[in-house]
């Protein structure tokens, strides 16, 4: 095995550098949205379809250049693409630190996002090749805690940054810890196998690419436009054909992008459909929840934040649990377990009201978050442990890119689903406005002969009509009368809630769908030598 570094082995030392990059990339990835409405007025930004690029531009460069990783690492090496991403996401944080306009910070966010769409696959490649299968679980388990951490602590110290300084310290923060990870790996990182000749796949390069931005844009201008609109369903169906090309490529190509043939082992496969369900069951709700919480209780940002860190706290305590479990006894029982938790707290999550304690929100957290200690990594702990240790790199460029395509779609649709809840929310929730409210909506909407019955119906069609970003609840426009606003945060409220629980039962039902795939997943063979049991034609 690898010789130690100092007192500690050198895959803990390792480990630990490649945290410090990882914790950068994805704090950024969070901090920075509770920032938008700021930078739209300092930026001085036509409107937020132009600003929302700062955040739609980091995002498709991620996914643009991670397929890329996994030969660009095989060929160059781990460290020293390490090195070059971590120096410019460093620099590009610092560019976007000083933009004057928004041109500028829309182009540095992008090479922010190409530095930190490869630093995740690389340094998870790095990891791989470090730990044996038997240890899998336990150092995965570690490596996962920030990609929990980063999201509720994010909005808290952007929140914080942008309320008391500068917009701009959300940027200049990567700085000091870029430095740091870079010395850091400098110092302790070990440069693997690379192969000089090794050629790219033009056309895999061509097609899979632009496939993967197609697919990430048009799901993001779905939940806008809808997902019938003519740019999403032509971008779907550019995707689709993209795609077909790219696989067929990969499977004819000798040296392709993405190693396709992993898909042949079972556990890879069944690993690669339960992450798709986790981010989605996971991250989806970990959208949503924030909006829920601002839009109907009326928190800032700062108190959201506060509110979902228990969960967060949890599960970075729960995750090395699950994955020395995984370790000890396999993936398959503590990732079912996980799964199982997953489901119970999604449905903890639909019964939540307006006027719900906020214990009832911080239980289904704090059941949620344990469940992802047991179901996220240990599945990817039970994938890699699989892969032969020369495929490790292009088995993480798969992963990662699976994940974020998951991320992508799976938000989506959970915001769409949320969006077409409110008509119906709105006609079942009872409306029954005292005559005191009536006559203040009729001053209000300056119809004298208004009745209850079409105040109502005012009601519902203006909130069937809102969505998941302009949505009800205490965005209700004051009408300066307080008996009248008290009403109508009261039915919003109500309605939005609704809503919120028939896709959180969506959201459980997922997760209870996610139980099957668990069963499949097996443990890698203990005499098995190298990264992986199942050896595949190159």
């Amino acid at each position: 095995m690898h010789a130690r570094v100092g007192r500690f082995d050198y895959k803990w030392v390792a480990l630990a550098v490649v945290l410090c990059g990882t914790i950068m990339t994805i704090l950024d990835s969070t901090i920075v949205n509770i920032a938008i409405p700021t930078l739209q007025h300092d930026l001085h930004a036509g409107s937020y379809t132009d600003i929302a690029w700062v955040v739609t531009g980091y995002l498709l460069a991620q996914g643009a250049v991670i397929p890329l990783t996994g030969w660009a690492t095989d060929r160059w090496g781990t460290k020293k693409l390490y090195l070059i991403t971590i120096v410019m996401f460093t620099v590009a944080s610092m560019l976007c630190g000083v933009s004057q306009n928004l041109g500028e910070l829309i182009f540095f966010r992008v090479i922010q996002g190409v530095g930190g769409g490869m630093l995740m696959p690389i340094g998870m490649t790095i990891i791989l090749q470090a730990v044996g299968p038997q240890n899998m679980g336990k150092v995965m388990g570690i490596f996962g805690v920030p990609m929990l951490i980063a999201p509720a602590v994010g909005p808290v110290l952007g929140g914080y940054f942008v309320q008391d300084f500068s917009w701009r310290l959300i940027f200049y923060v990567n700085v000091p810890i870029g430095i740091v990870g870079f010395i850091a790996a400098t110092r302790f990182l070990r440069e693997t196998h690379r192969t000089a000749k090794l050629r790219l796949d033009v056309v895999g390069l061509l097609t899979g690419v632009p496939a993967v931005i197609a697919l990430m844009y048009a799901v993001d201008r779905s939940t806008q436009l809808g997902w019938s609109s003519l740019l999403v369903v032509t971008l779907l169906a550019a995707s689709v054909l993209l795609m077909g090309v790219f696989i067929v490529r990969q499977l004819r190509f000798r040296a392709p992008l993405l190693q396709l043939s992993l898909f042949r082992d079972r556990t890879f496969s069944w690993a690669m459909v339960l992450s798709f369900v986790v981010v989605t069951a996971m991250f989806g709700t970990m959208l949503l929840l924030p909006l829920y919480l601002q839009e109907v209780h009326g928190y800032d940002a700062i108190e959201t934040g506060l509110l979902l860190l228990p969960q967060a706290a949890v599960a970075a305590i729960s995750m090395p649990l699950g994955g020395y479990l995984t370790d000890r006894i396999g993936p398959k029982w503590v990732v079912a377990t996980g799964m199982i938790l997953l489901t119970i707290g999604s449905v903890v999550l639909a019964q939540i009201h307006y006027n719900s304690s906020n214990w009832l929100v911080i239980s289904a957290l704090l059941l949620r978050g344990f469940a992802m200690g047991f179901a996220m990594m240990p599945t990817m702990s039970a994938a890699m442990a699989r892969v032969p240790r020369q495929y490790t790199s292009r088995a993480s460029s798969i992963t990662n890119t699976l994940q974020r395509l998951s991320s992508s779609v799976g938000i989506a649709v959970l915001v769409t689903v949320l969006a077409g809840q409110f008509a119906g929310a709105a006609a079942q929730t009872t409306c029954a406005p005292s005559a005191t409210v009536v006559a203040a909506a009729a001053a209000s909407l300056h119809q004298p002969q208004l009745t209850a019955d079409e105040y109502c119906g005012h009601l519902r069609q203006t909130i069937a009509a809102s969505s998941a970003q302009e949505s009800s609840g205490s965005t209700q426009p004051s009408t300066g009368n307080a008996v009248l606003d008290a009403f109508n945060h009261q039915y919003a409220g109500g309605v939005f809630s609704d809503a919120f629980d028939r896709t959180f039962v969506l959201v459980a039902i997922l997760s209870a769908l996610g139980i099957i795939p668990a069963l499949f997943l097996k443990r890698p063979d203990r005499n098995a030598s190298g990264s992986g049991a199942v050896e595949m034609a190159a």
